[in-house]
């Protein structure tokens, strides 16, 4: 039997609290996983897919001589021994799928191509001749940004000369290219949801982007960002602001809604009806189970790193007993603000998320941390953005190079050494990518338990970062989100599957990734150093949001 995280909060709550400690403190961790491993550090980037990102990935999976139609982009085999790394995308735009090949884009300032749900559907094509099976053929439809030069889903990012702040040579993206290839990369890492950024981080942190168990149950998921959200999303939600959810399409197609899959699918306008001046928990302040919930009852200490609270980005906001909304400015009740003892405990806002870089330098970092970037070192397209590689690599040289620990749990030992650091993207951001996505059940709807309305989406980068993993190790598994939860779940000796989500669903952790024998670190150059994240030039402003045209991220 599957244990809900507020079922298992509940048995706990019946143990004596130095009995809890006790079995935290001794509690077996799944074989599967190195002993030694003590942190998850998940960094959560910003749209992209390995086509559109890693084009410069070496040993890449050759496409057949002669391939055509859907399979005139797709590499194969693919093997161990290489990337599944395409330089075309498919296109109908013709009347049939034909190849187009990838053209360079900017890392900083190229087009943003839309990521909302409708995108993916456009993008994905549906087959109904063959279970609404993703085509993949239609990323050309994708509404893109206005004012940009190649404004084009059909793009791959260049990677120009940079110097490093080492003095050394290099390429702008040669870090993001090291790790894959010195570490470990997977070749089918999906986003769970088919939609864009809000959705994702809700996925990442609770395995669901809907409000509650029992929707998620019903396949009723939050499916858009929020619109009106100057005050802020989840449980800071304003009155007047919406969002979307998608269910499965049982009856007639209601107000305001968008039917998909042959009318089995519906997309309606969420409104915050439950939000009043005498009530401050709105309608999108969910009771579903997290991951934070989960950790606690474990007495597993978490931390989540965001820029500012009431971001889409930040996933905590949404969760009702970690936020505690309460009106921050009565009699008019019309401004919320996070006031829960988890939230002011466990969210980290200070300098822009950058505060981890001083966690781990003074060894106070948390058993699992999920880090979320600022909108300027996000790999967010369309934003003056070009310091995602060196954000990513001043987290893993800090932690690669920090010596040891002197006091608390991690006395005498390296984070190098107790430390699994996992790289993703939280969405395909619009852009093409030679595997169409996998769709977790038969379509049309035909009920209520009908997950595929939702999920899975496209793929998305996965690099996986540790002493114990493999150098140039490439898996063909299939992942998505609920992987990585699988994972903390079972680095912390708590049943895999737990929340009953999409940690249920997934089939496979990252446990693959962990097989090597211990080894050093060693040093990755990159253009800005750790400093600069904690400088006056990136700490000036405040917090740059994840859009600048307002529409999806």
């Amino acid at each position: 039997m599957k244990l809900t995280a507020k079922t298992l909060l509940l048995i706990l709550s019946l143990y004596p609290a130095a009995t809890l400690v006790a079995q935290a403190q001794v509690k077996p961790k799944s074989s599967a996983f190195p002993s030694q491993i003590q942190h998850v550090v998940v960094i959560f980037q910003e749209n992209r897919t390995p086509d559109n990102l890693f084009h410069f990935l070496p040993s890449q999976c050759t496409i057949p001589s002669g391939a055509s139609g859907l399979a005139a982009c797709m590499p194969s085999p693919v093997t161990t021994s290489c990337y599944d790394i395409s330089p075309c995308g498919l296109s109908n735009e013709s009347g049939s799928p034909l190849p187009v090949t990838l053209t360079a884009v900017p890392l900083s300032g190229s087009t943003d191509p839309s990521h909302a749900h409708t995108a993916w559907n456009q993008m994905c094509d549906p087959d109904p001749t063959n279970g609404y099976a993703c085509k993949n053929d239609g990323a050309w439809q994708i509404k893109q940004s206005a004012g940009v030069s190649n404004p084009t889903s059909y793009a791959y990012v260049s990677s120009p000369k940079v110097t490093n702040y080492d003095g050394s040579k290099g390429h702008l993206l040669d870090p993001y290219i090291t790790y894959a290839t010195q570490y470990g990369w997977a070749n089918f890492m999906y986003q769970t949801n088919q939609g864009p950024s809000y959705p994702a981080h809700q996925f990442i942190f609770s395995g669901t982007s809907a409000i509650s168990a029992a929707n998620d149950a019903a396949s009723t998921f939050i499916s858009e960002n929020y619109k009106n959200n100057k005050n802020g999303v989840g449980c800071l939600a304003g009155a007047k602001t919406t969002t979307t959810q998608i269910s499965p399409l049982l009856g007639t197609l209601g107000a305001n809604c968008t039917a998909y899959d042959n009318n089995s699918v519906e997309e309606c306008l969420f409104t915050n009806t439950a939000l009043t001046k005498s009530n401050p928990v709105g309608s999108f302040c969910d009771t579903k189970p997290n991951m934070g919930e989960v950790l606690d009852g474990q007495n597993v200490t978490w931390k989540y790193y965001a820029p500012s609270a009431g971001s889409i980005w930040t996933a905590p906001n949404s969760i009702q007993d970690i936020c505690v909304p309460q009106f921050s400015n009565p009699p008019k009740n019309t401004l919320l603000e996070c006031t829960g003892t988890e939230w002011n405990a466990n969210v980290d806002l200070n300098l822009k998320g950058a505060d981890v870089l001083n966690d781990i330098t003074n060894c106070n970092l948390a058993s699992v941390s999920w880090i979320i970037p600022d909108g300027t070192w996000s790999d967010h397209a369309g934003l003056g953005d070009k310091y995602g590689p060196s954000w990513v690599t001043a987290i893993i040289n800090e932690i690669g190079q920090n010596p040891p620990c002197t006091s608390g749990i991690d006395n005498g030992q390296t984070f190098w050494n107790n430390t699994a650091i996992i790289v993703t993207w939280d969405d395909w951001g619009g852009w093409s990518d030679n595997q169409p996505t996998i769709i977790e059940s038969a379509l049309p709807c035909t009920s209520s338990n009908c997950q595929g309305d939702y999920q899975l989406g496209f793929r998305v980068p996965l690099v996986v970062v540790s002493a114990y993993t493999p150098a140039d190790y490439i898996d063909n598994g299939n992942y998505d989100f609920g992987s990585i939860l699988r994972t903390i779940e079972g680095i912390y000796g708590i049943p895999e599957g737990t929340m009953g989500l999409a940690d249920a669903r997934s089939t496979t952790d990252l446990s693959n990734f962990f097989t090597g024998s211990a080894r050093t670190y060693t040093f990755v150059p990159a253009v800005e150093p750790p400093s600069y994240f904690l400088g006056e030039e990136a700490q000036k402003g405040a917090p740059v949001p994840p859009d600048d045209d307002g529409d999806d991220d």
